[in-house]
């Protein structure tokens, strides 16, 4: 991951289509949304549309991200 994000230049995150929802308890929450992602790689310039989903769990410091998952989403 780390040598993915050196190889990027630029990097923009255009957030859409945002989610959240929170547990009747409080303590864990989950979210989706899609990204636009786009970066440069050298000269290349990259695009890709994604789909987002966070879980979170509420600890005693606060809100943590106990599980991120992100997929290439199908043109539409």
């Amino acid at each position: 991951m780390r040598a993915q994000n050196a190889a990027l230049d630029d990097i923009r995150i255009t957030v859409s289509d945002e989610t959240i929802h929170v547990s009747s308890d409080r303590q864990f929450a989950w979210a989706t949304n899609r990204w636009k992602f786009a970066a440069k790689m050298g000269d290349q310039a990259i695009e890709l549309p994604l789909r987002c989903t966070w879980v979170l769990e509420k600890r005693e410091a606060g809100w943590v991200i106990a599980h991120f998952h992100k997929s290439v989403g199908m043109a539409g």
